[in-house]
C-alpha cells in the first residue's frame, strides 16, 4: 500500500488535472488533489457504434425483452442483487424476459 500512495504521489504532482473514470474513483483520490481531479463520463461515443441485431444474433424474439448487466463481477459492483432481480422478475410470471451478465 504504501508504494501504491509513492507512485500516485509522484505522478499527481505535475499534471494540472486528474481524470477520474467514476465517481468511485474520484472519492478516493487524497483531498489534497480533490481539486485537480475531475470526472470524466463514459467516452463510448454510442451513435458511432455499428447497429446490430443482437437479439437475433441470440437466436431471440423481437418481442423478447433484455435486461443487461455490464460491469466487473466486483462485489461493490453487486451483481448478486442483479440475480436477486431476475428471480424476483421470474417468479412474478413476466415471460420473454431475457436476463444477460457481462463483466470479468
Amino acid at each position: 500500500m504504501k508504494n501504491i500512495r509513492k507512485i500516485f504521489f509522484f505522478f499527481s504532482i505535475f499534471p494540472k488535472n486528474i481524470l477520474c473514470i467514476s465517481k468511485f474513483v474520484k472519492d478516493s483520490i487524497p483531498r489534497i488533489y480533490k481539486k485537480k481531479s475531475k470526472l470524466v463520463y463514459n467516452p463510448i461515443e454510442l451513435k458511432k457504434i455499428k447497429k446490430t441485431n443482437f437479439k437475433e444474433r441470440l437466436g431471440l424474439k423481437k418481442n423478447n425483452f433484455v435486461i443487461g448487466f455490464v460491469s466487473n463481477l466486483w462485489k461493490r459492483k453487486n451483481p448478486l442483487k442483479f440475480i436477486e432481480l431476475a428471480q424476483f422478475i421470474t417468479d412474478k410470471g413476466y415471460k420473454n424476459i431475457f436476463f444477460l451478465i457481462a463483466g470479468s
